[in-house]
């Protein structure tokens, strides 16, 4: 009799432990939105040479500076633990190395972080974040706070784009999918 009990004693208890290692707090139907969600968004490509599974959006969003004299093309793309935003502008413009890029956000706070393509007249400038490249806590800012404009300065350049609500969704949207998946 003793055996019995004892058995199904063990027998609630391992049900017990099942049960508490099941997220309980997100349904599966969400889960399975959020991959679907995200699969919308973000493109996954995998080195079939390495193996290095990179995360990329799917589409570049079109920023307009400020003064309307420069447009540029954002690409956000994932790689291990870091995060690289990747800017080329339209037209010819020359861009400094370790220029300076501040990210404001609508609680006016901001982050600062230096860019680290080399001096071009391409129009190209890159964002390395997290990962090996350090500011863990920018990236970290991106995903979790609104932003409200995105700033480019050099000492021969500055250029100020201010984000509409798409823009800033699409950004949060594919900082989300960039970090959960």
């Amino acid at each position: 009799m003793y055996k019995i009990y004892s058995q199904i004693g063990a027998l609630l208890l391992a049900f017990l432990v099942f049960c508490s290692l099941m997220p309980s707090n997100i349904p599966q139907s969400s889960t399975l939105e959020e991959r679907t969600r995200c699969s919308n968004i973000v493109d996954v490509k995998t080195d079939t040479i390495t193996g290095i599974v990179k995360l990329m959006a799917k589409e570049k969003i079109k920023l307009l500076d400020k003064d309307g004299k420069m447009l540029f093309n954002m690409m956000m793309i994932r790689h291990d633990k870091s995060v690289t935003l990747h800017f080329k502008a339209l037209k010819p413009a020359c861009i400094a190395q370790n220029t300076q890029v501040i990210f404001e956000f609508t609680d006016d706070s901001k982050s600062k972080v230096k860019s680290s393509n080399m001096e071009n007249c391409k129009g190209i400038l890159a964002v390395n974040m997290g990962g090996i490249f350090g500011d863990a806590g920018v990236v970290k800012k991106l995903s979790s706070s609104t932003l409200r404009n995105i700033k480019f300065v050099s000492k021969k350049e500055s250029y100020q784009i201010d984000l509409n609500i798409d823009q800033k969704e699409r950004i949060l949207n594919t900082l989300d999918c960039f970090i959960y998946s």
